[in-house]
């Protein structure tokens, strides 16, 4: 099942060679669009595996009409779908082999074997698809280096600026324009993605398996230990057939010592037998199969104990009638001495009581006679008894082994019947759970996007907030400078020569030393922008080795798998008696090893992923302080243009004024000399005039003066 999920990556490749060599076609952009939309709704659902297939087939039909037949690329990436395809049927089968049996109820050495093989034939096929990936990459490789455009070329000596960390290759090689290109750029992503989770967790699945083929082995050492707990029962059957026939020989003795005593051989317990042997796992609970032969041994000592009170109790009651029969012959005996006694008185009587008496001694020594061949009878009674009693204990103690035995068989059935299917319902429930989490990592993946939109959108905002508000300061900055400026020109309106001297001397130079400052703060952002850049080629280069450490991990953890592959192959084998401590040691400190190696892994693969979000988390935040930093060295730069302007325009309008006060000045010139010439005349005509003239002369050579200098 984990070789299914490295289909798309093939077929990714494939996918993005075709459409980085047909881009520039729009009557095949626009095929590929009713292709991709084109989908049955009603057709039934298939695997993931055979949409890969299907989009590689249309990849091919699609390649077929442009002429690229003759290709050999287009060979290759023929032929590498088709091997595709095979290995995909081979999956496939595999996978419902697989199903199959997990639905038997139980497993044989057959299907153990048969699994050992399809998990070899799955080896070779990952071994498979590695070799045309690395094709699949040289074609890649060879299809943008022959068919990259001479614009792309130019435009890759611009540093690209990505949009966010997470943006792929594809995006940086091919450009863009129309918006279901980037959906169906931005769903294969995702979809490759999901399948890197999904080829995770069936690398998790695996390690379940093998943990579940353990207990299998485990199971199969229990069945032979119990093997073995049943030879010991058919020996301690044995054991307690010479122990019924020597308590069946002592009680044949003490019946043989005399009528008077009592037995209590069944009585006392016998103390031959053994004790039960320990269970294969002290440390454990006991299993239901070990409790119920314990229900049964303790039915089965009830069942000897009521048949030996029966049979003491039978004994006894025979011993009883022949004690009552003997009594009532000695009763007589005395009553018929007694009558002769009492009977003797002539000889007559004397001669019958003789002839009585001998017939009544023959009589008793008949009853005597009786009472010795009862007695004999009784003793073979018992023997007989004691023979049947033992055959009887013999038939039901092996009808009881027998029912044991089937019960054992049933129960260890049961057992693995109930085990599989626990361990089914665990698998299924571990994977209902994979995909909980997977649905729960989606839905936490899509509520992280959206909140990083909605801090990027926040930031903006603030950014255009900020940027408001230093336009409303420059704004007023600007107001205070045109009062000042309006407030210099009706300066400059009444000291007209001062102004000018002092715009031409101090405003210029103060206004080129202002600009140049401005100059000199901005140089300093070609050098922010070289140091983020080399801070983030470091950081690239940090990630890049840590991919290369990850490779490395996954190299050697794949190498100890296979030597646990290895030595599950081997461990199936049967072991020798000698080696098996030994064996048992190597696979102990193996075990040992893998789970330090799992351990150790497992840390590693943190630490990976902990490095990679710092790198990535690094990287966003170098790439969003080189934008900030371009934005800044953007709007810095603006702004001096825009105060260059606003000031040129200010020199312009206050050179204009200057120009327009000059002509207004040079018409004032104009009229004093008129006036001067006017004076000139007036003194040459009236120089016989007294005082008053000369005064009236100094007036006007005053405002002469006066007017000259202003000029």
């Amino acid at each position: 099942m984990a070789q299914l999920a490295s289909l798309p990556k093939e077929t990714k490749k494939c996918t993005k060679t075709f459409y980085q060599g047909h881009k520039d076609q729009p009557g095949q952009r626009a095929a590929w669009r009713q292709e991709r939309a084109g989908k049955c709704i009603n057709a039934p659902k298939k695997s993931r595996s055979c949409k890969y297939l299907l989009s590689g087939d249309k990849l091919l039909q699609m390649s077929s009409p442009l002429g690229l037949d003759d290709d050999p690329v287009a060979r290759q990436i023929r032929d590498i779908h088709n091997d595709t395809r095979k290995s995909a049927r081979i999956i496939r089968d595999s996978k419902a082999r697989l199903l199959e049996l997990q639905k038997k109820t139980t497993i044989t050495e057959a299907d153990v074997k048969e699994l050992c093989e399809r998990n070899e034939l799955l080896l070779r096929e990952m071994e498979r698809f590695d070799r045309l990936t690395r094709s699949v990459q040289k074609l890649v490789a060879a299809e943008v280096t022959v068919r990259k455009p001479r614009e792309y070329e130019e435009q890759s000596r611009i540093d690209y600026i990505p949009g966010t960390a997470y943006e792929p290759a594809l995006h940086q090689e091919m450009k863009m324009n129309h918006p279901a290109e980037i959906d169906l750029t931005r769903k294969l992503s995702e979809s490759y993605d999901m399948q890197e989770k999904l080829v995770a967790d069936n690398a998790d699945l695996e390690v379940k398996r093998y943990i579940l083929y353990k207990e299998l082995m485990s199971k199969d050492q229990s069945l032979e230990t119990c093997r073995a707990q049943e030879k010991q029962v058919s020996e301690l059957e044995l054991e307690v057939r010479h122990v019924r026939v020597e308590m069946a020989s002592i009680k044949h003795n003490s019946a043989c010592a005399g009528p008077g005593g009592q037995k209590t051989c069944f009585d006392q317990p016998c103390g031959v037998c053994p004790p039960c042997p320990a269970p294969c796992n002290p440390n454990g609970p006991p299993t239901p199969a070990e409790r119920e032969v314990q229900k049964l041994t303790v039915q089965l000592r009830q069942t000897e104990e009521t048949f030996k009170n029966k049979v003491t109790e039978k004994e006894r009651c025979l011993h009883r009638e022949v004690q009552t029969r003997l009594r009532d012959f000695e009763i007589k005996f005395e009553g018929l001495t007694a009558h002769t006694k009492m009977m003797l008185g002539s000889k007559e009587q004397a001669l019958d009581n003789e002839v009585n008496v001998r017939s009544l001694k023959q009589c008793y020594r008949e009853a005597r006679e009786e009472v010795d061949e009862l007695r004999l009878l009784l003793k073979e009674q018992n023997v007989q008894l004691q023979e049947y009693r033992v055959k009887q204990c013999y038939r039901e103690a092996r009808e009881e082994v027998d029912e044991l035995r089937l019960l054992l068989k049933e129960q260890n059935v049961q057992l693995q019947e109930y085990r599989v299917k626990q361990c089914y319902r665990e698998a299924r429930k571990e994977v209902d759970e994979l995909r909980l989490l997977l649905k729960e990592q989606n839905v936490q993946l899509q509520e992280y996007r959206v909140k990083q939109c909605y801090r990027e959108a926040r930031e903006e905002v603030d950014e255009l907030r900020l940027l408001l508000k230093e336009q409303n300061v420059q704004l007023q900055e600007y107001r205070v400078k045109m009062d000042m400026m309006d407030m210099d020109n009706t300066r400059i309106s009444e000291q007209i020569n001062l102004e000018i001297q002092r715009v031409k001397s101090i405003d210029i130079v103060g206004e080129q030393l202002k600009f140049q400052e401005k100059l000199q703060e901005l140089s300093s952002i070609p050098e922010l922008l070289k140091a983020t850049q080399m801070r983030l080629k470091d950081s690239q280069q940090s990630q890049a080795i840590a991919e290369h450490a990850a490779e490395q991990l996954t190299r050697e953890l794949n190498c100890a798998r296979e030597k646990v592959h290895m030595m599950l192959h081997n461990s199936l084998k049967p072991p020798e008696k000698q080696e098996r401590g030994t064996e048992d040691k190597q696979i102990v400190l193996l075990q040992q090893r893998v789970t330090q190696l799992t351990d150790a892994n497992a840390t590693l693969k943190t630490e990976i992923e902990r490095l990679k979000l710092e790198k990535m988390h690094e990287c966003a935040q170098l790439g969003g302080e080189l934008d900030r930093a371009r934005d800044e060295g953007a709007r810095a730069v603006q702004r001096a243009n825009e105060r260059a302007d606003t000031i040129r325009k200010c020199m312009q309008t206050s050179v204009a004024e200057m120009e327009r006060q000059l002509a207004a000045a040079r018409a004032q010139v104009k009229v004093a000399e008129k006036d001067r010439e006017e004076a000139l005349r007036r003194t040459a005509s009236s120089t016989g005039e007294g005082d008053g003239g000369d005064e009236a002369e100094g007036q006007q050579e005053c405002t002469c003066k006066s007017l000259f200098e202003n000029i």
